[in-house]
């Protein structure tokens, strides 16, 4: 017995929507392998082991270190399920995350204009820091946080160092 759907539900209507979820998380595993790859070329360059930037959570976390932040802040990106109130960890979550960025580009001998890149083609942004001729400089920016600290110009690796300030030229 044939039953006539109302919307026009068939085989082939659920069919074309199981390909499409599974083009979708085809190109999804695509994207993470990608972004996880230029990851780690950027934490080499910052002396973080390389396979953090391949394990979901562990990335962003360190990323927010590398930024200056705690790592525990990215954990507001989890926040965002709560109702009502969620979407106001996830932007809180994703403005500490720019900030993050912004410093990352500082240290990598990047202007602050770079955080747009960040923002809009994340990928891209990982990719020409992490591939790029640009070294690491810890000095720049806000001091990156965890047991990972890069080396400094500083002995022992205790303090930051900082030139003096030469006094300005009238």
């Amino acid at each position: 017995m044939d039953y006539y759907y109302y919307y026009g539900s068939s085989d082939a209507a659920l069919a074309f929507v199981a390909a499409f979820g599974l083009f979708g998380a085809a190109l999804g595993l695509v994207y993470y392998v990608i972004y996880a790859f230029f990851l780690m070329k950027l934490f080499e360059k910052a002396n973080v082991p390389a396979w953090k930037a391949w394990v979901p959570f562990v990335n962003t976390w360190k990323l927010f270190e590398l930024g200056g932040f705690q790592g525990a802040l990215s954990l507001l990106f989890l926040a965002a399920v709560i109702p009502c109130v969620g979407w106001i960890a996830a932007i809180a979550a994703a403005v500490l995350g720019y900030i993050a960025a912004y410093n990352i580009g500082l240290k990598n001998g990047k202007e602050g204009v770079w955080v747009v890149l960040y923002i809009f083609l994340p990928v891209v942004w990982a990719g020409i820091l992490g591939l790029g001729k640009s070294t690491w400089n810890d000095s720049l920016g806000k001091p990156a946080l965890g047991p990972e600290r890069p080396p400094t110009c500083a002995p022992n690796n205790q303090n930051y160092y900082y030139p003096p300030q030469q006094p300005p030229r009238y």
